[in-house]
Order: structure tokens, then C-alpha cells, then sequence
């Protein structure tokens, strides 16, 4: 992550931004120094006919943004 960092600097970029649709990736981000920002339950995502589209497993219930400040 560190090169990511250095990379985000050379760019005059303030925030770097994360993505995770697992819990396990989400964790290992706030390990690192990110900051959720937002979720989305995968449970909302659902096709016209109101089904939903992702079918997860605990503990993957969610869609998380997070960011970190450099």
C-alpha cells in the first residue's frame, strides 16, 4: 500500500479511496489507516422483478466505501 500512497502523492491526490465487498478486505484497509465512509447492504441491489442480485454470505452483507487522507 505504500507504493499506492506514493503514487497518490506524486499526483497531488488528497484522499486515496477503497472499495470492498468483503469484510475481510474492509478490515485489512482499517488496518492500514482508511475510514469507512459509506455502506450499501447487498441485500438493496435487486434486478426489476425485486429479486436481489447478490446473494452473499456472513460476513459479506454489505458494500463498504472507505478513504484515507495523505
Amino acid at each position: 500500500m505504500e507504493k499506492a500512497k506514493e503514487i497518490a502523492a506524486e499526483r497531488n491526490n488528497a484522499f486515496m479511496v477503497a472499495q470492498c465487498t468483503s469484510s475481510f478486505s474492509a478490515g485489512v484497509f482499517r488496518k492500514h489507516g482508511y475510514h469507512q465512509i459509506y455502506e450499501l447492504p447487498f441485500d438493496d441491489f435487486k434486478d426489476n422483478e425485486g429479486e436481489i442480485v447478490f446473494k452473499t454470505q456472513d460476513p459479506h452483507k454489505v458494500f463498504r466505501a472507505l478513504v484515507k487522507k495523505i
